[in-house]
């Protein structure tokens, strides 16, 4: 019961996370039934699509030596916002801004790239606070 308590408020932080850092891009209606929706979905579901995607993968795996295991992350993100319909991911667009004298240009992000990002955000997330609530 601990351990489970453990993963619900690691993903409550880890989504809540994303939401703040991609506030563009990462669009929740009724965001406590679709964080609800969300856990009950990565506790339940994603354990097994992981599995089955590792299967799947593992020759690339072997090949790339490990680095497509990103990819699974990616994957099971975009099957989480096909599941819960609350949760998309729109292109992003960020302003250019200028720190200590280094001009950074605007960065316009598609669809996709935004899943890689989310995908990114939420599993550094979700390793952090799952760290910390142990």
């Amino acid at each position: 019961m601990k351990s489970i308590f453990q993963k619900v408020l690691s993903y409550f932080l880890a989504l809540s996370c994303l939401a703040l850092l991609l506030p563009d891009g990462f669009n929740i209606e009724n965001p406590p039934l679709a964080f609800l929706k969300a856990i009950i979905v990565l506790l339940l579901i994603f354990p097994v699509l992981s599995w089955l995607l590792k299967i799947i993968m593992l020759p690339l795996s072997f090949l790339t030596l490990g680095l497509i295991n990103f990819l699974q992350s990616v994957i099971l993100f975009y099957i989480l916002t096909l599941l819960i319909p609350e949760i998309s991911l729109a292109s992003q667009t960020y302003q250019a801004f200028s720190i200590l004298g280094l001009n950074i240009p605007a960065i316009i992000l598609s669809r996709f790239q935004s899943y890689f990002v989310a995908a990114f955000i939420f599993t550094i997330a979700n390793k952090f606070f799952s760290w910390i609530v142990n």
